[in-house]
């Protein structure tokens, strides 16, 4: 009987759970008769011989993300304190230890999601449970230089005030878009936003937005290096004050 890749590969020990199989497939890390296969869904037999070319390098797919932000905007993260809004397992935190980082705080709203290389961490400081719109300086006890942030269910919009209590007055962020949580709900088809045109035209009117409620006036974009697990295209905004 056939079964998804994706779920192949958890099933035979190839990946750690679902999401980093997809991951490792829609990068193609993946390969059968030497060709890579970048659709996590394709139906094989579980007998089908599987070649991995390389391991993920970050405990989730977000630290793939902020890595292909990282390298586009060639940003220097050596020796810096960072807060990691929307940390789950800590993709993004990962990559910014990896990245020379001094020190990362995590905050997310759920429990249980810190891959447990990091919850032990002496780099790192983890509140879990919490949501952003606890976020205050007295969270950590000190404003941050640059502040990451990976969210889900909340508009950007929202959690901007929250965000740049916490930044300083020469402070930077890097923020992916969601567009499946920024449009109207008409404009999902199973959760994707399958019209460029409106994602665009949504990611334009937010940054628009940015600037003139908040005086953001520094934003530059890239798409993100990877889709999100449905497919989504998001995008990685880089914000300086």
């Amino acid at each position: 009987m056939k079964k998804r890749l994706d779920h192949i590969l958890v099933e035979q020990g190839l990946a750690e759970s679902r999401s980093k199989a997809q991951t490792l497939i829609m990068t193609g890390n993946v390969l059968i008769n030497n060709q890579p296969i970048t659709k996590p869904g394709t139906m094989l037999t579980p007998e089908t011989e599987i070649t991995i070319k390389n391991q993920l390098p970050y405990v989730s797919r977000g630290g793939t993300k902020l890595k292909g932000a990282i390298d586009h905007f060639k940003i220097d993260f050596s020796q810096q304190v960072i807060l990691d809004v929307g940390a789950s397992t800590g993709g993004f935190t990962d990559c910014l230890l990896q990245e020379g980082a001094e020190h990362v705080y995590c905050i997310d709203v759920g429990k249980n999601q810190l891959h447990e290389k990091l919850q032990n961490h002496p780099q790192v400081t983890w509140k879990e449970a919490f949501h952003v719109d606890k976020l205050t300086p007295q969270t950590f006890g000190q404003i941050f230089d640059w502040i990451v942030m990976d969210v889900s269910f909340i508009s950007i919009r929202k959690v901007m005030p929250y965000l740049l209590s916490c930044l300083s007055p020469k402070g930077q962020m890097l923020i992916l878009f969601k567009p499946q949580f920024e449009v109207e709900r008409k404009h999902l088809q199973n959760g994707v936003v399958k019209n460029k045109e409106v994602r665009e035209k949504t990611l334009q009117d937010l940054i628009d937005q940015l600037k003139q409620t908040y005086n953001l006036t520094n934003i530059i974009h890239t798409d993100a290096s990877i889709t999100g697990p449905k497919g989504n295209q998001e995008t990685i905004l880089w914000i300086q004050l």
